[in-house]
């Protein structure tokens, strides 16, 4: 499970005033972390291209709410282990 939030530390952006984040934070925004955060794990750890990685998220990848209390909306998005067992289903020619 990868996370993404709307703001990656909200107490560091609004330090001035933490309140703020309730009337910054949207869905897009938490939407467009997770979705980054996940690309650069798969990425990271399995050694695949962006356009890979990109395939991979939008074929296989759930991505749902973490989170709407404190303010700072969250995404989560889950990636299933069997994409990268060798066992998800997928003929190759040899």
């Amino acid at each position: 499970i990868v996370h993404g939030f709307t703001e990656t530390d909200y107490l560091e952006t609004y330090a001035d005033n933490p309140g703020d984040i309730y009337g910054a934070s949207t869905i897009d925004k938490a939407m467009k972390n997770a979705f980054t955060q996940t690309r650069k794990f798969v990425m990271a750890e399995y050694g695949l291209t962006d356009a890979e990685a990109t395939t991979i998220i939008t074929q296989g990848v759930d991505f749902g709410m973490t989170q709407l209390v404190d303010g700072n909306w969250g995404v989560h998005g889950v990636i299933p282990k069997i994409i990268f067992s060798g066992d998800a289903g997928i003929e190759t020619s040899e």
